[in-house]
């Protein structure tokens, strides 16, 4: 009587269409399986909005998290507002407020970059920073209440000088459709932002 090897014929080639099923799963780059992120380029303008995938309040402050996939790649940051404002003193009566963008890691240096490709301004550095202050006025809603409705504001960055480094962007956050959008203020502003995010003072 002759034994078969386990391993010969239909065993080895059942094995062979395991292995090379593997190799293949392997050498395929996964697609993000985050939720979708929108780019829209409009009149010139860069604007992003991106999926909220997480609200916290916590003592003095409210932490947005939002993240997205945006041709091929997640892309996120963090954004947490202070939970006091203040109003302006003027006619508008805006109220006023400060937050911090910070970092989530590699999504976040993605954000970057993806900024730098649209924008076609070189910046040393495409890693964001751990946290980056800004001032805040509510637009619409209050920087204080973000987790309530729609809140409409612009960020402002070094508004105490020096001049060069100025930025202003428009950051909106919908927390009944949680959403966060990105947009661009002024292409003037385009190099401070990315050095706001990448360089700091």
């Amino acid at each position: 009587m002759v034994l078969q090897n386990p391993m010969s014929s239909a065993g080895s080639k059942r094995l062979m269409l395991i292995v090379l099923a593997c190799v293949t799963s392997v050498a395929a780059a996964p697609t993000p399986s985050g939720s979708a992120g929108y780019l829209t380029e409009t009149d010139g303008f860069v604007d992003i909005d991106l999926p909220i995938t997480q609200i916290a309040p916590d003592p003095g402050v409210t932490r947005i998290v939002a993240r997205g996939v945006i041709l091929g790649k997640e892309v996120g940051l963090e954004v947490d507002f202070a939970s006091a404002s203040q109003r302006s003193r003027g006619q508008a009566s805006l109220p006023l407020g400060t937050a911090q963008i910070r970092t989530l890691g590699a999504v976040s240096d993605n954000f970057v970059a993806l900024l730098d490709s649209r924008y076609k301004i070189p910046i040393p550095s495409k890693t964001m920073l751990a946290a980056v202050a800004a001032a805040v006025v509510g637009l619409q809603g209050d920087p204080a209440h973000v987790q309530e409705g729609v809140t409409q504001m612009k960020f402002f960055f070094f508004d105490s000088g020096p001049q060069d480094r100025y930025a202003e962007v428009y950051i909106t956050v919908d927390a009944d459709k949680r959403v966060l959008g990105f947009h661009e203020k002024d292409e003037d502003y385009r190099k401070a932002l990315l050095l706001a995010l990448t360089q700091g003072p």
